[in-house]
């Protein structure tokens, strides 16, 4: 059996450069005031969610100090900058503000992670690891992003060349990249999809056993081939 690798970590981006937000445009919400609104008025501000908290809830309570007290509720009408993400209308302002800052780095593709992980973050995940979906999301794009690629084939046949770059030429030959790829991405791997590049992350929160997925796909993929 062949076992010629090394940590996973230590191909990270494989040689991509890190992805960054290049959009000047700032995620903002608009608070209108909720009495005015069910007696058919709307009537509210644009708020910057890059802000801090403080600064947020500051701005909101001088727009409705301009109502008396028993009027002074407010919702989220709308919001822009936060790509296909959904706001509700009553989320807390610290986790509107942790999104914006996330989404304010990384763009589109911070979005797009923190929706992947509302729809796809286990509860015994949550329960294990003690993480929510935006803390899963800033640490699969600041530790588990592996770059951006063609496809999953173009990511698993570099990856595989860089974790086993002694293998000698003519056993490389015989290796079939399209099964190494469904083993890795069943198992280790899944990629955000957007603007036509796929963006390819570590699945698994934890450490990933790695090393095991690779001896086991090597063991299978090359009892055959001829050493001599």
């Amino acid at each position: 059996m062949v076992t010629i690798y090394t940590s996973v970590s230590g191909f990270r981006c494989l040689g991509n450069v890190p992805y960054v937000n290049r959009s000047s445009e700032k995620p903002r919400i608009f608070v209108a005031n909720l009495p005015l609104y069910h007696a058919g008025r709307i009537e509210g501000i644009w708020v910057d969610a890059t802000q801090t908290v403080d600064e947020m809830s500051s701005q909101i309570e001088h727009f409705l100090s301009q109502w008396p007290e028993e009027a002074q509720s407010y919702f989220i009408d709308n919001y822009q900058g936060f790509y296909g993400l959904h706001i509700e209308f009553q989320e807390d302002l610290k986790d509107i503000h942790q999104k914006a800052l996330l989404i304010a780095k990384y763009g589109e593709l911070g979005a797009e992670l923190i929706a992947h992980y509302e729809r796809h973050l286990h509860p015994q995940e949550v329960e294990i690891y003690g993480t929510t979906p935006l803390e899963a999301a800033k640490d699969a794009i600041e530790c588990r992003h592996q770059g951006v690629y063609k496809s999953h084939l173009a990511y698993a046949t570099q990856f595989f060349n860089a974790l086993c770059s002694e293998m000698p030429e003519k056993m490389r030959f015989y290796i079939n990249y399209k099964d190494f790829e469904a083993a890795i991405f069943n198992w280790h791997f899944y990629s955000i999809e957007m603007a036509g590049k796929t963006h390819v992350f570590f699945e698994h929160l934890g450490d990933p056993d790695f090393k095991k997925c690779l001896d086991d796909f090597l063991e299978i993929n090359t009892a055959s081939i001829p050493l001599a």
